[in-house]
């Protein structure tokens, strides 16, 4: 993908997102801390948080040893080379290999090593299973968690706007998995500290703030010492007080420099640009399709959108995550050790970064890899075939890349586009349609899913088709556009009413190995038992 054009590739005067980060690196790099976020604000104005500002100066002083020219101030605006190319592109596949798939395998990793040994003890416990039964169950636990990595990790869509068009976004997006991974492993001031430097990497990363605070908030009292389900008030305090603490000192690590050289006051003011209207481009939001039908951003002015959008997203991403967060209190600690606390966090995660999508003021088409990133650490299921959830997030991952296709197609990138949904769909045959996945389902069911799937492949590819084959009216030339983003204003918001409905009425979660070894004294867990959870 990243041998195809990136944004804004030969088209001046202002280029595109490449030439931003470009230009980032050649102020940062050129002048005084106090002048990064005030110069030539008329033409790619540095508008992210201090610790992207930061990463920017680092791989501008990369680039001038490279290429100096690359970062020459003002002479170097609109530089392209093949070699600066092939190093802006190579940044951005060590950022991902780093703060992205890093924590991604580790997830799935953890996964891999749970079922595993859970697998030992089922065996240990039921003393008629065959050896041969124990090595299928081995094999089809570890297919579900490689086939839930590969799943991730080739997803279209980070791959076309990070690869293809040119972001970081795997850098906030990766520190927010990193904060998931220290969820579930317990360490909820190094989760601070990750969303934290997730925040100041980049503003879109506040989208996961009501599912974070609201989490650890929860956890402060209801984690006790040593895995006990039971906190005192006295230890939710001191675990407050160090979360909290750990938060504060992680801001003002990541804002210090900025105070300290007089720049601090100019990046607050870019951070939210509320001048640049509710939303940009074709986005499959509430506000495209309200300006569609009702013609709402027209009608209303500036303030009255800001407020509504507020109170919407308010509603759509605080409240569920306050709500999730409170049944998890009031919950009694038996049924508190029967949900898996990761795989709740990861759909308050999706929820609330969903609501922000749908609701808020001024968001980009390419905001929808931030709902989209938590599923990236879902866990398909190994002893049923293809579920419910495993179906969601599925198509989850399909329509976040079709609703980015008008981007796509302004930037040339149709090719790349249908490469890699072609790629992602003959994955998704191989990994549910495979004899290791399904091997306890019947061969019905198997006939009947492939052929669905694969009769379901065929009509989303005739759907791309049409434009094709039709030409869109002169007087709507964006017309096919406009739907595609209809359409996926649409199903996004079907599935949040699916994620909100999962989060607050969906079934226990099976409990790990690790939350199974800290169970109340006395306490057993038979195979049947462990069975029938599955």
């Amino acid at each position: 993908v990243s041998l195809h054009p990136y944004s804004g590739e030969a088209a001046p005067p202002r280029f595109g997102d490449h030439e931003a980060h470009r230009h980032w690196m050649e102020v940062t790099v050129n002048l005084p801390m106090r002048e990064w976020y005030a110069y030539d604000l008329d033409y790619w104005g540095l508008d992210y948080p201090p610790l992207m500002a930061y990463a920017e100066w680092l791989l501008g002083h990369a680039s001038r040893l490279v290429d100096p020219a690359s970062v020459a101030l003002d002479a170097s605006r609109g530089y392209e080379t093949p070699g600066h190319r092939a190093f802006m592109r190579g940044t951005v596949i060590l950022c991902d290999a780093l703060f992205f798939v890093l924590p991604l395998a580790l997830l799935h990793g953890r996964l891999l090593r749970r079922r595993t040994r859970r697998a030992g003890h089922c065996d240990a416990d039921d003393q008629s299973s065959s050896s041969t039964s124990s090595v299928l169950l081995r094999m089809t636990e570890g297919h579900g968690a490689l086939a839930s990595l590969a799943v991730a990790v080739l997803s279209p869509a980070p791959i076309l706007v990070d690869h293809g068009h040119f972001q970081y976004n795997c850098v906030p997006l990766g520190l927010t998995l990193w904060t998931a991974y220290a969820v579930a492993t317990d360490r909820p001031c190094v989760a601070a500290a990750c969303f934290s430097l997730a925040c100041n990497a980049k503003q879109t990363a506040l989208y996961f703030a009501p599912a974070v605070f609201f989490e650890l908030l929860a956890g402060c009292w209801t984690d006790g010492p040593e895995g006990s389900s039971t906190q005192t008030v006295a230890g939710s305090v001191q675990r407050l007080a160090r979360v909290g603490a750990t938060t504060i000192a992680t801001f003002g690590a990541c804002w210090a420099p900025l105070l300290a050289g007089g720049g601090a006051f100019d990046c607050a003011r870019r951070l939210f640009p509320v001048d640049r209207g509710v939303f940009e481009d074709k986005v499959g939001n509430v506000w495209y399709a309200a300006q569609v039908v009702f013609r709402a951003r027209d009608r209303l002015d500036q303030s009255t959108l800001v407020a509504a959008a507020a109170a919407l997203t308010f509603a759509t991403a605080v409240v569920p995550c306050a709500a999730a967060a409170w049944l998890r209190v009031v919950r009694s600690p038996k049924k508190r050790r029967r949900r898996r606390r990761d795989a709740d966090f990861l759909k308050a995660l999706h929820v609330s970064a969903l609501g922000f999508f749908l609701c808020s003021y001024h968001v980009h088409e390419k905001a929808i890899l931030v709902p989209l990133a938590p599923l990236l650490a879902y866990r398909f299921s190994t002893r049923s075939f293809f579920s419910l959830r495993d179906a969601y997030v599925v198509g989850f991952h399909v329509a976040a890349a079709f609703s980015i296709l008008p981007l796509l197609c302004f930037e040339r990138l149709r090719l790349a586009y249908a490469a890699t949904m072609v790629l992602f769909a003959v994955l998704l045959d191989a990994v549910f349609f495979s004899t290791g996945h399904v091997a306890k389902s019947s061969s019905s069911a198997l006939v009947s899913m492939t052929w669905l799937f694969r009769g379901a492949s065929l009509a989303f590819a005739g759907l791309h088709a049409a434009p094709l084959v039709v030409a869109p009216p002169t007087r709507f030339p964006d017309l096919f556009h406009a739907l595609t983003a209809l359409g996926s204003a649409g199903a996004f918001g079907l599935a949040y009413l699916l994620a909100l409905a999962d989060l607050l009425l969906g079934d226990d979660e099976p409990p790990s190995p690790g939350d199974e070894d800290r169970r109340a004294p006395g306490t057993t867990t038979t195979t049947t038992t462990r069975a029938k959870a599955e």
